[in-house]
């Protein structure tokens, strides 16, 4: 039994290893694009920064408008993958898919250490063929790797290997402070788990968990006394600005949370399936000689990091990436609930599974949008990057250009964004109508008023660039 269960498990590590060839396959073509977004800003800016000044988490090693008081693993990391492999789109975004694939390998460990190697390749394939995840695995951005250290100090927590959970609680709060929701959940669950096992509370032996649940929180602390002395607060002020403390401010936040992580892109058929499966234990329970279990502790272990994250959440600024984390937690804990709930066998399970997948796939390809978790995001980069090659063409650097919206003025000025050919980028930028001026325009960020504008026949289209649902356009001023 041993030897057959052992065949079974290293069939379903092949598909997973396989499925992470593929989607790497898939990827490869996104490798050479630009930078989009906060990737275009902030954080490729900020990780170039770093190559360049010399590797350090310290607070005082980059300026707070790239750092934002964020703790600095993923720029070091970052930046030291750039010192091995270079500084080409290519290098960067493959740190970032790298990064991706251990995230997806860290699923399958996690769905199967928990539950069954069945629901670890499930939750990896659900994963997988979602568009967030997919756009998301080659940007340099941190949310994919806070994903990968929740998961492997979840995993290294329920195995009891504690060097290990303290390197990954460790490596996740010195990458992002949202990583604090793990360590509230796990106090949490140990608490409830204790009074399960037992009936009662040993404080003595929950002292004990306690105190090495939060050891991981020493790093961070002195991260942030150090940036306290360097910078004089803790926490960047315009995010503390940002918080959202009235209650109806965040039940409406909550709502947001929950649609993106259960509801939109598709997500909200896998949330019925797991609907109907309940419906289905519940009867087996109580109407049926079969009795089956509605609870276990694996279920708590995932479900009490959803609760703590999606409050959190809730109570910060987000957008649809900080949700990753919440994401893939949720897919494996409803691959797992389906699958003992309806008590499948493989082949009905994973035909299922692969149902999803494809749904998945064509809300992503049936998404016109152009943020940076869909699939647009790649054409709106085209596009965008086509015209400021234009510009650099019409020898335009030091002519006056006027971008109005944000995105444009960072691919024009910011020699780090990507979309500058050359070490040279455009110097007087402007706002308003300036005669004979070029005007780039995209729908990224639409703006009114340079469509006003043409309707006047204030401005005359010279060329327009167009892929996808992406377009940009130049026009000059008359």
């Amino acid at each position: 039994m041993t030897i057959k269960n052992n065949i079974y498990n290293q069939k379903q590590e092949f598909f997973t290893i396989f499925l992470i060839l593929i989607f790497v396959v898939c990827k490869l073509p996104h490798l050479g694009s630009p930078y989009y977004w906060d990737e275009s800003w902030v954080y490729a800016p900020a990780v170039r920064t770093m190559y360049e000044n010399g590797l350090s988490l310290l607070p005082s090693a980059l300026s707070v408008d790239y750092s934002r008081g964020h703790p600095l693993l993923f720029h070091f990391l970052a930046a030291g993958w750039l010192k091995i492999f270079g500084t080409s789109f290519i290098a960067a975004h493959s740190f970032a898919l790298f990064v991706s694939c251990c995230c997806l390998g860290a699923i399958f460990c996690l769905g199967r250490g928990l539950f069954s190697p069945n629901v670890g390749l499930a939750a990896t394939l659900l994963v997988a063929a979602q568009s967030m995840f997919f756009v998301q695995s080659s940007f340099l951005l941190p949310e994919v790797m806070v994903a990968l250290w929740i998961l492997l100090a979840l995993l290294f927590f329920h195995q009891q290997r504690w060097v290990a959970y303290f390197l990954a609680a460790s490596a996740l709060l010195l990458t992002k402070e949202s990583g604090i929701t793990l360590i509230a959940s796990l106090l949490i669950f140990v608490t409830i788990k204790e009074y399960i096992t037992n009936n009662t509370f040993f404080y003595k032996k929950l002292l004990f968990q306690y105190l090495f649940i939060l050891l991981p929180c020493l790093p961070m602390g002195v991260f942030f006394v150090i940036q306290k002395n360097t910078f004089g607060w803790f926490l960047y002020p315009e995010h503390i600005g940002m918080m959202q403390l009235k209650w109806s401010n965040f039940l409406h936040q909550c709502r947001n949370v929950l649609e993106i992580t259960f509801v939109i892109n598709g997500r909200f058929i896998l949330l019925a399936f797991f609907v109907g499966s309940l419906f289905y234990a519940f009867y087996k329970r109580f109407f049926s000689q079969t009795k089956k279990a509605l609870f276990k502790l694996e279920y708590l272990f995932l479900f009490l990091f959803l609760v703590t994250y999606i409050v959190f959440c809730a109570l910060n600024f987000v957008t649809a990436r900080y949700l990753i984390s919440c994401i893939v937690v949720a897919t494996i804990l409803f691959a797992a609930l389906i699958s003992d709930y309806l008590s499948l066998s493989a082949k009905p399970f994973f035909l299922g599974v692969f149902a999803l997948c494809f749904i998945f796939v064509g809300y992503a390809l049936k998404d016109k949008s152009l943020g940076d978790c869909s699939l647009g995001a790649f054409d709106a980069m085209r596009v965008k990057a086509s015209a400021v090659h234009f510009l650099e063409a019409e020898n335009a650097f030091d002519k006056p250009v006027i971008a109005r919206e944000f995105l444009s003025q960072v691919a024009l000025k910011n020699i780090y964004s990507g979309y500058l050919q050359s070490s040279k980028f455009f110097t007087d930028l402007r706002y308003e109508l300036t005669p004979g001026a070029f005007l780039l325009a995209d729908n990224t960020e639409p703006n009114a008023i340079v469509a006003q504008w043409a309707q006047e026949n204030k401005i005359i289209l010279v060329k327009k660039f167009e892929s996808g649902p992406a377009w940009a356009a130049i026009y000059q001023v008359k």
